[in-house]
């Protein structure tokens, strides 16, 4: 068994992996975030309760570049005492268990295909729609992370005033709407509409981004995550909408794109990459 973790910018989750099903889920939200000892105290406090002698290694998906042979992270989007981390070590040394540390999107997308796409895609994009905006990368049939895991990092090309990141995210609903993805959902998904307008021009935004991502890596197919993705219903035709002017008309004929219902794919994916990087047995 291995303990898949997912450290977002606003939370961090965890849970024991089993052959294909997370056990033992928890959730907290992440504090002291401008103190990297507090952070880390939190981390390994809130890691302890799912270690047992069944557990071979850790996997855990953080929102930034990393170096993945030593383990260490650069530069954490949206947590600012972590500019350079030694996280694979730190772990190791506190739990003596083998660690891997991945993007937090190559988790999710590395999850999405092994539970969910693998047998009909060899390569797919998995996009995360959260407190940031994350793309994993998987090409025939392996995670691709780049030179120093920010293959995915394009949403933070410029787009429009700022990036792609500011309009397909939570930021978007904060700083154009004065509100938050959250209530926009969940007043619309109880019958309030004055959010439409916001979930479609939501939807046409991330129709430009999935241009970029097609233009960069015409996948066969790209699934979507994160917390923002319960709302797929409610910004997809804008979506697909913007897409039926794209440059290569055959290229989104062919283009599947998909939203996964199941919510454990970013804590599967960070478990099944220490399988994948570590070398570690599943028997």
């Amino acid at each position: 068994m291995i303990i898949g973790v997912d450290l977002g910018a606003t939370q961090i989750r965890a849970g024991v992996y089993h052959s294909g099903t997370i056990l033992k889920k928890r959730q907290a939200i992440l504090k002291n975030k401008v103190v990297l000892s507090k952070t880390i105290s939190q981390i390994t406090n809130f890691i302890s309760p799912l270690v047992t002698p069944d557990i071979k290694g850790i996997g855990i998906g953080v929102p930034s570049v990393v170096d993945i042979a030593t383990g260490t992270v650069y530069n954490t989007t949206n947590i600012s005492s972590w500019e350079k981390v030694e996280l694979k070590k730190i772990l190791e040394c506190e739990f003596n268990l083998p660690v891997h540390v991945n993007n937090d999107a190559n988790c999710y997308a590395y999850g999405a295909y092994k539970f969910g796409l693998a047998e009909k895609y060899h390569t797919m994009v998995g996009i995360t729609l959260g407190t940031g905006l994350g793309v994993g990368l998987i090409i025939n049939g392996k995670p691709f992370n780049g030179n120093n895991c920010g293959a995915g990092e394009v949403g933070l090309v410029p787009y429009l005033d700022k990036n792609y990141e500011a309009y397909c995210s939570s930021t978007f609903f904060e700083t154009n709407h004065n509100t938050s993805g959250k209530l926009a959902y969940d007043e619309t998904a109880f019958g309030n509409k004055k959010h439409i307008p916001v979930w479609e021009e939501f939807g046409d935004h991330l129709g430009q981004f999935i241009k970029l991502i097609v233009l960069a890596y015409d996948p066969e197919a790209i699934s979507i995550g994160g917390s923002i993705a319960n709302a797929f219903d409610f910004f997809k035709n804008n979506m697909w909408e913007v897409l039926q002017d794209f440059t290569f008309p055959e290229s989104i004929t062919r283009l599947k794109i998909e939203k996964l219902e199941n919510d454990d794919m970013a804590l599967i994916g960070a478990a099944e990459l220490l399988y994948e990087f570590e070398k570690i047995s599943e028997h």
